[in-house]
């Protein structure tokens, strides 16, 4: 990127905003923004002094916008840089926001639209009361109601109380607890997955070719993950042999 020169101008447009607002509107230092400067992230201000320069308000939204790719989207520095500097910010705050929208559609495809009544999980063999709250409080069922449960508590709930039928409970020294081994390391696996996706996807095709992949890509990914640890326990088990 051409860094400006050192000769100041003499004249800023009206609603251009000294670092100090800058810094202040938005929670960055004064470090960040010349880092961001030098990164091309942000347009070069129009210096009216040795010590004074102003800067276009956008650089507002795009210290915003840079926060939220780093902290929800899970994108380096670097890659943000490129996507800025390749679409433009008003493109690329269009793009996201297409692409929000379509995520809601994805959430209710992956969740499913049909809450389950407490009742019928309570109905699955091998599921007690206790089971279920514990269930709960690691975070693996999710209550909506009093009586109400998000439709991907059913498919969890039948899959613990077909481990339970099996012999994995607490009579062999199982517990409901356990199972956040499960939910971290699928955790960190996911938030490996999005920022793949981010990295390659996010706002460079459009949103609804973005949500295409995603809806194309998912039950294959599911695949993926299954073979995986099948390979993965394979080659455990065959060590043990050894």
């Amino acid at each position: 990127m051409k860094k400006s020169s050192d000769s100041p101008t003499t004249n800023a447009p009206p609603d251009w905003v000294a670092m100090r607002a800058l810094t202040s509107e938005t929670g960055a230092t004064r470090a960040t923004v010349a880092h961001y400067l030098a990164l091309g992230i942000l347009p070069e201000p129009v210096r009216t002094g040795r010590n004074m320069a102003y800067y276009d308000p956008e650089c507002i939204n795009i210290i915003e916008l840079v926060r939220e790719l780093q902290t929800r989207r899970h994108l380096p520095l670097g890659v943000i840089a490129d996507m800025i500097q390749q679409q433009g910010y008003v493109k690329l705050r269009a793009l996201l926001d297409a692409t929000r929208a379509g995520q809601h559609d994805i959430v209710g495809l992956l969740r499913g639209s049909e809450p389950v009544a407490r009742d019928e999980l309570l109905g699955v063999e091998g599921i007690s009361e206790l089971v279920l709250e514990d269930l709960e409080a690691i975070g693996l069922v999710v209550r909506l109601e009093e009586e109400l449960y998000d439709p991907l508590s059913r498919q969890i709930v039948e899959a613990v109380g077909i481990m339970r039928r099996a012999g994995l409970d607490e009579r062999s020294g199982f517990r409901v607890v356990d199972l956040q081994s499960y939910r971290d390391a699928l955790s960190k696996l996911v938030e490996q997955e999005m920022a793949l996706f981010n990295n390659h996807v996010l706002g460079r095709v459009p949103a609804e070719e973005a949500e295409r992949i995603v809806r194309d890509s998912l039950s294959a990914a599911e695949a993926l993950i299954l073979g995986i640890r099948k390979r993965l326990l394979v080659k455990l088990v065959e060590s043990e042999l050894v």
